[in-house]
């Protein structure tokens, strides 16, 4: 795990949220916003229960419009951080918690509780987007397991999709339960963050019964699925590899050489050079990756709506 977010590093993350909110709210709603804002810093932080829920009402739901070089920003301010897709008011609501910094880390973690506990399906994917830039993180990790446990798809993929904190805080068991889940609602497992840095052989062996279990009942699992078996590839998998390389399917063949090549195993090595050695020869030469196998799923996806 690494270490919780510093002081330093909200105020770094409030700044940049501040200086995006300037540029895409009107005049009044800013003046709205600071009002809230300064009764927080003044010692009424109870005031934040009205705000937090009356934010959406001020702001709407607009995406805040992030350019390139906000992105990389973001990502200097916390690794892994990607508020691509984040809403004004998911902007402004995060900011708000930010400025209680001055509570205990007990105080924080009862607060937040206590909103999330009472919160709509929106003010609640904002405190769960927003958690790897709070305080006192290595605290959150309850609220981000409800995340996970959640029948909503849209609560889930905001703590499991584009979202740094699993990855930082999660136990094992804990990663491999929201990763699993991922690929059994189909979310987009390319979009979990910390894939290959939380890989693990227990995952390994879960992801491919899920595999047989699809295969048994007829029904698809995204390719990407193979991206979390590919660093444990065993023999013990080299026929369901087998299955994938004599499928017409083009993009089961190259999930198949995929996993072999980066299995690095001698028996994966050498089906992969029996049934794909032109694919081979891609990989060596970096011509076809994960993001190929997920472009490739999600253009297939699209095609069938």
């Amino acid at each position: 795990m690494e270490k919780t977010f510093s002081i330093q590093e909200v105020k770094a993350a409030r700044y940049f949220i501040e200086k995006k909110i300037a540029l895409f709210i009107t005049e009044d709603q800013y003046k709205w916003y600071i009002e809230q804002i300064e009764k927080v810093r003044s010692g009424v932080y109870r005031n934040i229960y009205f705000a937090f829920s009356k934010v959406s009402t001020v702001f709407g739901k607009r995406i805040l419009d992030l350019n390139e070089n906000d992105l990389i920003e973001a990502v200097i301010i916390r690794k892994g951080w990607n508020p691509s897709f984040w809403t004004v008011s998911e902007f402004i609501r995060i900011n708000m918690l930010m400025e209680l910094t001055f509570l205990s880390g007990e105080e924080f973690l009862n607060l937040i509780k206590n909103i999330f506990g009472t919160a709509d399906l929106d003010e609640r994917v904002a405190i769960l987007k927003g958690l790897p830039i709070m305080p006192y993180q290595s605290r959150l990790t309850e609220i981000a397991s409800e995340g996970v446990r959640s029948n909503s798809k849209l609560l889930f993929e905001a703590i499991a999709l584009n979202n740094p904190y699993p990855c930082d805080f999660f136990t094992e068991s804990q990663w491999n339960q929201m990763v699993l889940k991922a690929a059994f609602i189909d979310s987009p497992i390319s979009d979990v963050f910390g894939l290959e840095r939380r890989a693990n052989a227990a995952l390994s062996d879960m992801s491919i019964d899920l595999v047989h279990e699809r295969k048994a009942a007829g029904r698809e699992i995204t390719p990407e699925i193979w991206r979390i078996i590919a660093p444990f590839l065993s023999i013990d998998h080299l026929d369901d590899v087998k299955a994938l390389f004599n499928d017409n399917n083009v993009l089961n063949q190259e999930t198949a050489a995929l996993a072999c090549y980066i299995s690095n195993t001698e028996e994966a090595i050498l089906m992969l050079l029996e049934y794909r050695p032109d694919l081979h020869t891609k990989m060596m030469d970096n011509e076809l990756s994960w993001q190929d196998i997920t472009n490739k799923w999600n253009k297939k996806k699209l095609q069938e709506l």
